[in-house]
């Protein structure tokens, strides 16, 4: 697998008191607050290279960085 992307979208969106029934493009998490796309696309990226316990750590460190703020 090379250059895998990953693509995030959300149901419905209200607008202007107006639900939209459509998707839209998410850059960060619904289920997760605060944990950005971005970062998922980076630990996937680093699977290719590294082992599973240090794309793991990697991750672990990133939340960690991001609930610190």
């Amino acid at each position: 697998m090379q250059n895998a992307l990953i693509f995030a979208f959300a149901a419905g969106r209200i607008l202007k008191g107006i639900t939209n029934q459509g998707s839209y493009r998410i850059h960060q998490s619904k289920v997760v607050p605060g944990l950005a796309i971005a970062t998922l696309q980076e630990a996937l990226s680093m699977s290719r290279t590294k082992s599973q316990s240090e794309v793991g750590s990697w991750l672990m460190e990133q939340f960690q960085t991001e609930s610190l703020k």
